[in-house]
């Protein structure tokens, strides 16, 4: 079975499927893991609204400029704060 993930980008909204941690985040940068990879959403105004690791899913408000895939994987900010 392949791992994907899926992003929609809406005036409601970024909603994310595929996550498996969220490493950075900031006003202007969201570092993500994802089940095949890494992700960078860069834009300003990035605010987390809801993240469920267990099922995958990120949704986030703000204005995306740009996706950047790849990177170095990190331990993640979650998974620094739970242990």
């Amino acid at each position: 079975m392949q791992n994907f993930h899926e992003l929609h980008y809406t005036a409601s909204g970024i909603a994310l499927s595929g996550v498996k941690d969220v490493y950075e985040f900031t006003d202007k940068e969201i570092y993500l893991g994802l089940q095949e990879g890494s992700l960078k959403l860069i834009g300003s105004e990035l605010k987390l609204i809801e993240v469920d690791l267990e099922k995958g899913f990120l949704k986030a408000s703000g204005r995306l400029i740009a996706l950047n895939y790849g990177g170095q994987s990190k331990e993640g900010f979650f998974k620094k704060l739970f242990k």
